[in-house]
């Protein structure tokens, strides 16, 4: 799963990915994406990484038993590599 960040406002794909997570600056400049991610509830850009918002990544995936495991299992993956921050996971920054 990604949170693409381009003109519009930040969307949540690939949701059946649960093997991997990144946010992609595409046609964006960093000054822009922080706000567009900030403004959506999303999550905050700080350096080279972006702390997305648990709930919000939850909310716009699957609403099925199955996906929920799965991203229960991703998150915990990433809690357990110290990337978890109370309601924040971090990802890195793809610049397509």
């Amino acid at each position: 799963m990604y949170v693409h960040v381009g003109a519009g406002a930040p969307t949540v794909e690939d949701v059946k990915n649960l093997r991997q997570l990144h946010v992609e600056l595409d046609g964006v400049d960093e000054e822009t994406g922080a706000a567009a991610l900030a403004e959506s509830g999303l999550g905050t850009l700080e350096g080279d990484h972006v702390w997305l918002s648990i709930a919000g990544l939850r909310a716009a995936g699957e609403h099925t038993d199955a996906w929920r495991g799965g991203f229960d299992g991703m998150i915990g993956y990433a809690r357990s590599q110290g990337w978890v921050n109370g309601g924040r996971v971090r990802a890195h920054i793809v610049r397509p």
